[in-house]
C-alpha cells in the first residue's frame, strides 16, 4: 500500500520493514549475524524538495538502527564469549 501510494503521487516516500527485519536483528545469537535491512521508495516527480528532506529521515533511521544493531551484537558476542 505504502508503495503504491508513493508510485500514485500519494506519499512522497516510504520506508518498507521487511517481515523479517527481527529475525535478522537476532541473528547474532544463532552466530550467523546478518545486519537488517529495510527498503526506501521515493516520489522524486512529487515534490523538488521532498528527496533531500525525506533522504536525511531515511539515513537518520538507517544510522540509527546500524548503532543499535553493533551496540546489541557486540554486547551479546560478549556475553557468549564469557560464558
Amino acid at each position: 500500500e505504502a508503495v503504491d501510494g508513493v508510485k500514485s503521487g500519494k506519499y512522497y516516500a516510504a520506508i518498507v520493514i521487511p517481515e523479517d527485519f527481527s529475525e535478522s536483528l537476532t541473528s547474532v545469537l544463532t552466530g550467523t549475524i546478518e545486519q537488517p535491512k529495510f527498503t526506501y521508495y521515493l516520489n522524486e516527480k512529487k515534490n523538488a524538495i521532498a528527496p533531500k528532506i525525506t533522504d536525511k529521515g531515511a539515513g537518520s533511521i538507517q544510522q540509527e538502527i546500524s548503532q543499535e544493531f553493533i551496540k546489541t551484537a557486540s554486547s551479546t558476542l560478549l556475553k557468549v564469549f564469557n560464558e
